[in-house]
This record gives C-alpha cells, structure tokens and sequence, in this order.
C-alpha cells in the first residue's frame, strides 16, 4: 500500500517539501508515483477525471478573469485533517477582478 502523504512530502522527492512551492511544478514533469492525489489501480476514485477536469476549468475562468493574491504574508502552520494536510486556519485570499 501506498502512503500518499508520505511520497508528497518527501525529501527524496521534492527539495523543501513542507514549503508551499507552486513554482517547483513547472516545466517538469512528477517523478512516477511522486504525485498520487486520487490513489492507483483498481482503488483510483472514479470521480478523478471529472474532478481534474472540473478543477481546470474552474481555474482557467478565474486566472482569466482576474487575479489571486494572499491575504497573510505569514505562512500558516500545516495540520492533518483526516487524509488531508491542510492549513491550519484556512487559506485567506484575495480575488481581484480584470478590469
């Protein structure tokens, strides 16, 4: 069985894991098993092409439309809530609409 926290936040896998670095993703590709949001094989959530699908298009009508900045310049301190690491308090941003 996969441990899927583990492999996102590994340092064999990513330089300075714990940091939130949206910018280590481009140009390059995840190494194999790097990256497995939606597990594998015949467990794979079946909702996970839509799902990628409805998140693409989502963000691609907001990044069109406008522009997204951080509330907090403070980095916000990372729990575990049921398989998900997520902020603790929340994400606060800001959405700033193209004029």
């Amino acid at each position: 069985m996969v441990h899927i926290i583990a492999i996102n936040r590994s340092a064999e896998v990513y330089e300075h894991p714990h940091e939130f670095r949206p910018e280590r993703f481009l140009g390059t590709r995840p190494q194999t098993y790097a990256w497995v949001p939606f597990g594998g094989g015949v467990k794979r959530c079946l909702g996970a092409n839509f799902s990628m699908r409805e998140l693409i298009t989502v963000l691609h009508v907001l990044l069109r439309e406008g522009e997204f900045t951080a509330v907090d310049d403070e980095p916000e301190r990372i729990v575990r809530r049921s398989i998900m690491l997520v902020p603790r308090r929340g994400t606060r941003v800001r959405f700033r609409p193209a004029r």
